[in-house]
């Protein structure tokens, strides 16, 4: 027979080897940290980036380290409008209660249209943000940017916005971009 305190001991270890108790606690522990985590980088990165804007001879585009590092909320109307402004051609849109960035573009081709996508898949995945991207129809290319992980806008999504906006895309339009 076992002893009260071997008893406890057969317990714990029992409890400790079952799948289901362990499985259960390292999740909860794991969403509790993830949550934590989103919440404290929020609180000390948004606040100091509202003050914190670039330089006005900075351009955002040529922006790639902030981009890896931080993902600062755009919070305030003013940060918005202040980011808005350098990446003409996109359009602040709220679906669904989240802010996100929107563009449309007509393409000459269904060929030229997943060019297109391409061109921007290559940007996005060398900044390592992955905007939705849609060919609608053969021809109208569109593009919204926001930050999954966080529900919204962030700096990082201007600045790949920006990038997008600097690629040479002339030869695949059909004809001026439109604000769709």
């Amino acid at each position: 027979m076992l002893s009260g305190k071997q008893y406890g001991a057969s317990i714990s270890h029992s409890l400790l080897q079952h799948p289901c108790y362990i499985d259960t606690t390292v999740a909860e522990i794991f969403r509790w940290l993830w949550t934590f985590a989103l919440h404290l980088h929020v609180y000390l990165f948004a606040s100091i980036r509202v003050a914190d804007k670039p330089q006005d001879h900075e351009e955002l585009s040529s922006n790639t380290s902030r981009l890896n590092r931080i993902r600062a909320f755009c919070t305030g109307q003013e940060l918005l409008i202040y980011f808005i402004i350098q990446v003409p051609g996109w359009n602040l849109v709220n679906e669904d209660g989240t802010q996100k960035l929107h563009r449309s573009w007509k393409v000459k081709t269904f060929v030229r249209g997943m060019e297109f996508l391409r061109l921007v898949a290559d940007v996005a995945e060398a900044e390592g943000h992955h905007p939705d991207l849609h060919l609608v129809g053969w021809n109208n290319v569109k593009i919204d940017i926001w930050t999954h992980a966080v529900g919204g806008l962030t700096e990082n999504d201007f600045i790949l916005a920006a990038k997008i906006n600097g690629l040479n895309l002339h030869h695949l339009l059909r004809i001026t971009p439109t604000n769709k």
